[in-house]
Order: structure tokens, then C-alpha cells, then sequence
């Protein structure tokens, strides 16, 4: 089976959930015909969303909003979190506070669906690493095998003097890749200290006055003006590796996933964003491994990440040795290490906390892949 058609299983109370009965009462229906349901799309706005409510399968035909999760299509169609969407499952649909669960969301996530532009690029990349790039990864004891798996590669400049040439030239590439398509970098120091360790691509506009397609914070940059280009917020490494039914590690830093190899995802921080979730989720690895790093800011976020993360797929949670990172350990080391991970069971949490009994109306004896 090809990796388009295998997603992870819905949750039990997905499975359970009657999501025909909750898009009656809540969602503007354009038009029926037996399962096959058509709504207004909350993105594009026309009313092209495509619903299978048997198989809780969606597609719009107009701006490719799609996906199989009612966790997902309910926070979407609602304007809510999926801290929130999962807490209406768990509780038979209604929308109800969730107490200390509430301070887990991320309330001002944008537009977590919508589809990521190419990234412009870096001045001067090659795909290769040179001498000084590939002895700093070397010494740090990362396989040469790993740094060709990700991708890496180096920012040689362009001369122009622009500030993206005087600040990238001589760093390490790391590319993110949304399937073929390159949409988000950082960009590493080769050795440790001096100017900033690590340079992300900068926003299209940072400027809250701005227009939505202002592009002046790459035109600053020098870079070519994309506007809203994807942030770290976005986007998460190494997906491109994951192939369904693997166990990954989701870490915090990208020298760290290299370090690891494929099966690590990198989401470059210690706070897990809604739509960092869902693309963790959609290339359906059967567990996630949250291992982030052994300091307070990581002990901070850990729960965060674990707690979002196990809305949607099977989660644990790998506390590492206070004063350590995956980036020290290497990959054998982590790959015992999670023989004691534990598991975390956020929906069961919820449902406790929200106090609402879960019905049980009939719904598919199997998991059908979306459409």
C-alpha cells in the first residue's frame, strides 16, 4: 500500500464520534446525497468541502483543504483549538471548558491548514557540505550518512552584500521539505560561538499593520519576496523520512534530528504548534517519541508537546538525564533510553476533566482511508 493511502487509525472516541449529528447542528450544509455531504469550506469560504460523514474523510475542491480527522475538521469548521475539538469528541460533541487544559492551547495559531509556498532561498546553497561545514558535524560525531539523508547542505553567499549574504554565508543548510517542495531552512554556524548559532528564514513581514502579503522583511533580507512565507511554527524536519508505521523522536533542534537520523523530527523549540501536530500525525508514524531536552526549558515544554501530540496519534514521553540532549546521546543511546518512555493518554484526561459521558452512536466496523 502506497504511502498516500496509510494514515494513522482513528481514536476510539473518533471512531465512535456521530459526526454526521454535530455537522447537522452546527455546520451550513450546502447539499446531501446519502454519506456523501458538501459544506461551506471555513478557508476558501465556497462551499466545495466535500464531507464522507461515514467515513469522516474530507476534501474541498477548491483549495485542497483535506484530511480524516474529526478532531481536526471540528477545530476547523468551529474556530477552536484542538485541545477544545478533542474535548467535544470526548464529551458527545458539546463544546464545554476544559480547566487546566486550557493553558496547553496555542490560541493564536494561524491558518494551520493552509498550504505552505516554496521557500525563496538562502543566497549562494549548494547541496553538499564543504570541508570547514561537514568537519564541525563530523566532530560532533554525526554520521556522514545522516547529514546526505536530511538534505544538509552549505550557504556559500552571493556576493551581493545583502544582509542575508553577510549573515548566512559559510553556515550549514538545513532544509524542510513538504513532500517535493522546499518550504522552510535554518541555517547553523560551522563551529560554536561568534555570531548567532542558528538563523532561521525570515518572516515575509513582521509588521502587524502590514498587509498579509507585504513582503518587505524579505526585501530587507535581500531574498526573493515571498509573501507569507512558513515560519518554524509551520513546518517540522524530517518528515520526508518517515515512512508510515515507524516510531519517530520528536526533538527540539535540527543539529539534534541529524544526530538521531531518520525517524527523528525536529520542530525547533520546546513548544509544539497546532499545525505542527497534524503534519506529525499525517505522515502516520505509529508512535511519537517526545525527547526534548534535559533542561528546564525542555522539562517546560515537554508535557505541551506530548499532551497535543497524543490528541491525534500514540505518544510517550522520554525524560532525558538532567543537563543532556539527543544531540550528546546519539542514536543508540536514545533508541534504548525509550524502552522507558511513558505513554500519555490526553483524551482519557479530558474526558475526566470535561465530566461528559460519551454516546456510542453506530459508526464503521473499520478504518477507511480519506478520500
Amino acid at each position: 500500500m502506497s504511502r498516500r493511502h496509510r494514515k494513522l487509525p482513528l481514536t476510539p472516541e473518533e471512531q465512535r464520534f456521530d459526526l454526521a449529528g454535530w455537522l447537522r447542528r452546527n455546520a451550513p450544509l450546502a447539499s446531501a446525497q446519502g454519506s456523501e455531504w458538501i459544506l461551506d469550506c471555513p478557508f476558501c469560504m465556497k462551499p466545495k468541502l466535500a464531507v464522507n460523514v461515514t467515513r469522516k474523510a474530507w476534501q474541498c475542491f477548491t483549495c485542497k483543504f483535506r484530511g480524516w480527522r474529526p478532531t481536526v475538521l471540528i477545530a476547523a469548521l468551529s474556530g477552536i483549538g484542538l485541545f477544545e475539538a478533542a474535548a467535544a469528541i470526548a464529551t458527545g460533541g458539546a463544546v464545554q471548558a476544559t480547566g487546566p487544559v486550557d493553558q496547553l492551547t496555542d490560541p493564536e495559531a494561524p491558518d494551520i491548514w493552509r498550504l505552505l509556498p516554496e521557500a525563496p532561498m538562502a543566497p549562494g546553497v549548494v547541496r553538499e557540505l564543504r570541508d570547514t561545514q561537514a568537519n564541525y558535524l563530523l566532530g560532533r560525531g554525526i554520521p556522514k550518512e545522516h547529514m546526505i539523508a536530511f538534505g544538509l547542505g552549505t550557504v556559500l553567499g552571493d556576493r551581493s552584500r545583502s544582509k542575508a549574504d553577510r549573515l548566512l554565508s559559510g553556515r550549514i543548510f538545513f532544509p524542510v521539505w513538504d513532500r517535493a517542495t522546499l518550504v522552510f531552512w535554518t541555517a547553523r554556524e560551522a563551529f560554536d560561538g561568534g555570531r548567532l548559532k542558528v538563523l532561521n528564514l525570515p518572516r515575509s513581514c513582521n509588521q502587524e499593520k502590514h498587509q498579509p502579503d507585504c513582503t518587505c522583511f524579505h526585501d530587507e533580507w535581500g531574498l526573493r519576496p515571498v509573501p507569507r512565507a512558513a515560519t518554524a511554527a509551520d513546518t517540522v524536519m524530517g518528515l520526508h523520512l518517515v515512512q508510515p508505521g515507524d516510531e519517530v523522536f520528536v526533538l527540539e533542534g535540527p543539529v539534534d534530528g541529524v544526530m538521531h537520523g531518520p525517524g527523528a523530527i525536529p520542530i525547533f523549540g520546546s513548544r509544539l504548534h497546532a499545525q505542527q501536530a497534524i503534519a506529525i500525525s499525517g505522515s502516520a508514524p505509529s508512535t511519537a517519541i517526545v525527547a526534548l531536552d534535559g533542561d528546564q526549558a525542555g522539562r517546560d515544554g515537554q508535557e505541551q508537546v506530548a499532551r497535543l501530540l497524543s490528541l491525534l496519534m500514540p505518544t510517550k514521553v522520554l525524560e532525558l538525564p538532567w543537563g543532556t540532549d539527543p544531540g550528546n546521546l546519539g542514536r543508540d543511546r536514545m533508541l534504548q533510553l525509550a524502552a522507558g518512555a511513558l505513554q500519555i493518554d490526553a483524551v482519557g484526561e479530558l474526558r475526566k476533566i470535561a465530566g461528559g459521558s460519551v454516546g456510542r452512536p453506530p459508526s464503521s466496523s473499520h478504518f477507511v482511508p480519506p478520500l
